[in-house]
Parts: C-alpha cells; sequence; structure tokens
C-alpha cells in the first residue's frame, strides 16, 4: 500500500564541539559581562577566563581558557606609571583598567608552562571568579539541555522524515525513499488548495474501508498516503470505466490496468462535484496507485503534511537531497 512510516531522529552536540562566536549575544555572554563587573575579587582568589581565542596573544601568553589561576597580585589604572597595587578589585572599577598577574592553580602540562605570572586584564581574558565560572558553565549545559528540548520538539511536531514503501509516486517518489516533511502549514488554519502539490493525509473512513476489502488489512491510526492534488474545490471531476480522470474537461492520468478497472465501477460514466472543503488526489504512477478515482474525493482536514525535500533511498544507499514539486 501507500504507506508512510515516520520516525524520529534526534542527536547530542559535546560540549568540546561547539564553538561561540565573537560578537554573539546570549544569556552566556550576559552572564560573564555581568560577573565579570559585578565580582570583587582579591588577591589569593581563585579565577577562571572565559576569553573566546583558542589561539592569538592571550594564548601564547599564557592565559588559557577554563584553566583555573590564582591571582598573585591587581593593579589599577590607565597608564603604566599610574597602576595602583590593591588587594582586591575595586566596586564599579572598569574591567579594562583592572590588571591581574595570574599563576596556574592546578599542574598543567609541560608545554603549555609560561614564565609566571602573567598579566591581564579583566576585560581583555573575560575574569570571573571560579564560582562564577561554576554558574556559566551551569548555565551553558542548561541551554544546552533547552535546545535539545526544542530541536526534539520541532522534530517531533514539525519536521519528520517520511519512508516510503510503494510505487505509487513514481518518477517523483520511488520505493525506499526518505522524505523530509513538515506539518506547519497544515496546522496554520485552513490551508489554500494548490493544484499539482504534493500532500501527506490520514486516510479518510472510505480508503480505510477499501484497504480492509481488497488487501484484507487494517491501516494503523499514525498511517500516511502520499498523493498529488489535480482537482480543487468546485472542479468537476469525471471518471471513466478504465479510470482516466478529467478534471472540469481536460484529461489527468492515464488510467488503471485491466486487473483494477473493477475498482473505478462506482465513478463510471459519472461526473461528480467537489464541495468546498474537498480535493481529489492521484497517484503520479496512476497504474499501481489507491487514489481517488477508488474510494472518492479527498477532505481537506484530512491533509496534515507537505513534503520539503526527498533525503536518500534507503534500498539503494544512495545519498541525495532533490527539491519536491
Amino acid at each position: 500500500m501507500d504507506e508512510f512510516k515516520l520516525f524520529f531522529v534526534g542527536g547530542f552536540v559535546p560540549r568540546k564541539e561547539r564553538r561561540r562566536t565573537r560578537g554573539a549575544c546570549s544569556l552566556l555572554d550576559v552572564l560573564a559581562s555581568r560577573a565579570a563587573e559585578n565580582r570583587q575579587i582579591k588577591v589569593g582568589d581563585v579565577v577562571c577566563p572565559r576569553h573566546v581565542q583558542t589561539s592569538g596573544e592571550l594564548f601564547r601568553k599564557g592565559v588559557y581558557r577554563h584553566v583555573s589561576y590564582r591571582v598573585e597580585a591587581i593593579q589599577v589604572g590607565e597608564a603604566e606609571g599610574s597602576m595602583m597595587k590593591l588587594l582586591l578589585v575595586p566596586e564599579g572599577a572598569d574591567p579594562a583598567n583592572v590588571f591581574l598577574h595570574l599563576r596556574p592553580a592546578t599542574r598543567i602540562l609541560p608545554r603549555f608552562e609560561r614564565n609566571w605570572p602573567v598579566v591581564v586584564s579583566m576585560k581583555e581574558g573575560r575574569i570571573v571568579s571560579f564560582w562564577d565560572d561554576i554558574l556559566i558553565t551551569s548555565a551553558s549545559y542548561i541551554q544546552l539541555s533547552l535546545c535539545v528540548v526544542i530541536a526534539a520538539f520541532l522534530l517531533r511536531n514539525v519536521f519528520s522524515i517520511a519512508y516510503v514503501p510503494s510505487e505509487s509516486m513514481v518518477p517523483t517518489l520511488n520505493r525506499g525513499d526518505a522524505v523530509l516533511v513538515q506539518y506547519l502549514s497544515s496546522r496554520m488554519g485552513k490551508a489554500e488548495c494548490r493544484r499539482e502539490e504534493i500532500v501527506f493525509f490520514r486516510p479518510p473512513e472510505e480508503l480505510r474501508e477499501y484497504v480492509r476489502r481488497v488487501g484484507n488489512a487494517e491501516l494503523r491510526s499514525r498511517d500516511l498516503f502520499v498523493k498529488r492534488i489535480v482537482g480543487c474545490p468546485g472542479d468537476q471531476v469525471y471518471i471513466d470505466s478504465r479510470g482516466s480522470v478529467e478534471i472540469n474537461g481536460n484529461r489527468v492520468g492515464s488510467g488503471v490496468s485491466s486487473d483494477r478497472a473493477e475498482g473505478t465501477r462506482a465513478f463510471a460514466e459519472k461526473q461528480v462535484k467537489l464541495s468546498d472543503d474537498e480535493v481529489f488526489v492521484l497517484g503520479d504512477n496512476p497504474g499501481r496507485s489507491v487514489d481517488s478515482r477508488f474510494w472518492g474525493p479527498l477532505k481537506m482536514q484530512n491533509i496534515v503534511a507537505r513534503p520539503i525535500v526527498r533525503l536518500w533511498n534507503t534500498l539503494k544507499h544512495s545519498v541525495r537531497v532533490e527539491e519536491l514539486k
């Protein structure tokens, strides 16, 4: 049959693979900035740089991101000659004018050793206290978790991947194709009928009954069918005894083989006018498709999804991305 099987695809991005870009504005940037400005760091405290450089001047100097340092001295001032040595960072001081003398608080690899202590401004190195670093790191995991939850929600309720098990839509969709589909357009109010559009729909009761009678099978509640819209509300549809279809006097489709012609007898030599909430759907491969010729018009409320791209074929194991039209 033309059943579509849907499945969920998710993933986790390790922390080491994430990179913050320059100029990024996020909750973590705000936390780091406020921590650097408001936390009073004193001599002897353990601090952590949170700059974005993985190479460059700070790295060559020995200021490594997420390495813990102990503050040996604090200098405040705008120029070399006017700097004052203090025991703690003054409240409200400009981080650009606060320079910390730092030495690693733990052992590091020999190749990262420098002439300690190194001097760096709080603003340049985005220096925060050890506890603020834990707070910001925890916030990053919370942010990542929220992103995973949102992505899972979108994949479950907005996007999905459908597998095509039949040849009813050849050559547009082949047996074994995996297709990325979206549900959003069908959930945002009444959808407009677009002739020649491919749609996924829940099988109506007439189709379920046809499958029971002819295929001796029962469709599941999650099963979807895929077809192309050829008739919109108000159109006149005519089906002859061979399964050939005319829409408003224009022939579409090529009919069905003789061994399946019996399924069209209910519409033989009859003209049907589609109501305001009905469409007429056909497969691109009429000789292998169970569509509106067999079970009648489709209610628009049964349309639940539309394709975005064809991704790959699970039978041929070939990868491709193609727009569907």
